[in-house]
C-alpha cells in the first residue's frame, strides 16, 4: 500500500497501491479483486459508491458497488 486517506467531513476514503491485487476467502470461496486505487463513502455499517473492487462470479467479474455489515 502506498497511500490511504479519509477524509472524516465527509466519509470519503481512498487506498492506493503499486498494482492490482487477488484475493480469495476461502471460507465463501470468493475471489475479489483489488484496483490499484479503491475509493468508497463510510457510513456506520457500510461502504457506498465503491470504486475499484470486483468479484468473480462463475466465469465474470462483477463490481463490487456496496457492502453492509449486518450485525445481531
Amino acid at each position: 500500500m502506498e497511500e490511504f486517506g479519509y477524509n472524516c467531513a465527509a466519509g470519503f476514503m481512498w487506498l492506493v497501491q503499486r498494482k492490482k491485487t487477488e484475493h480469495t476467502f476461502k471460507k465463501v470461496k470468493q475471489t475479489v479483486s483489488y484496483a490499484g486505487e479503491v475509493t468508497a463513502f463510510v457510513e456506520p455499517g457500510k461502504l457506498r459508491k465503491i470504486a475499484g473492487v470486483k468479484t468473480k462470479e462463475l466465469f465474470l467479474w462483477l463490481s463490487v458497488v456496496e457492502v453492509y455489515v449486518l450485525s445481531k
